[in-house]
């Protein structure tokens, strides 16, 4: 049975694999393209509603309290790093394969004060989000 502490630590090591990649791609092309990609991404979890709209063109969407709180987490994370919500914290929290740092209250619109986290290492690695020497060589990237 896949649970919830499965699901959700499954979420976070997709969020380590997109972080990662996105370093290894500025490490690889960077220096060519002078154009350094950055991303922050932020998780939240609960119910949502979702669902397909429209008449004549067709689009799946979700909406709900979660996903305007996961926007929240991403838009006030810092480059780089993955913001994780106390709740999603509190499932994970044991799981040694993750490493967290207490990011502290935020205020959040439209939440008020909220405790946030960074997701800091995977797998007893720290994650790589700055240009640095060497390269993870778990995802290779095709060369151009």
């Amino acid at each position: 049975m896949f649970g919830l502490a499965e699901g959700v630590a499954h979420v976070l090591e997709t969020a380590t694999r997109v972080i990662q990649l996105i370093h290894q791609f500025n490490e690889e092309y960077g220096p060519i393209l002078n154009l350094p990609l950055e991303a922050k991404i932020g998780i939240h979890m609960g119910p949502i509603v979702a669902g397909v709209i429209g008449r004549k063109k067709f689009a799946y969407d979700i909406w709900g309290d979660v996903v305007n709180t996961a926007s929240r987490m991403q838009s006030t994370a810092e480059p780089g790093t993955i913001q994780i919500s106390d709740k999603v914290w509190g499932v994970v929290k044991d799981d040694n394969r993750f490493v967290f740092q207490e990011r502290g209250e935020l205020d959040i619109k439209g939440k008020g004060k909220m405790r946030t986290h960074f997701l800091k290492a995977f797998n007893g690695g720290p994650l790589k989000t700055s240009f640095s020497s060497g390269s993870n060589k778990d995802f290779p990237l095709p060369h151009l």
